[in-house]
């Protein structure tokens, strides 16, 4: 039950993972873009080593 919840929140990280990439591909100001595009995936990175290390503690 508790692999099936981790799922459940590693689909639901990747979805919003997914909406941002979308809305950072709408450049209002090209520098700026470039800054956020680093950053959000950057943000991207730390979530999903976030819900991998939730889904081994959970499967241990």
């Amino acid at each position: 039950m508790q692999l099936i919840k981790g799922i459940q929140d590693l689909l639901v990280i990747t979805r919003t993972i997914r909406e941002k990439w979308v809305l950072s591909q709408l450049p209002e100001n090209e520098e700026s873009s470039m800054f956020e595009s680093e950053e959000t995936l950057e943000n991207c990175k730390n979530l999903i080593q976030q819900a991998m290390d939730t889904l081994r503690e959970d499967i241990s």
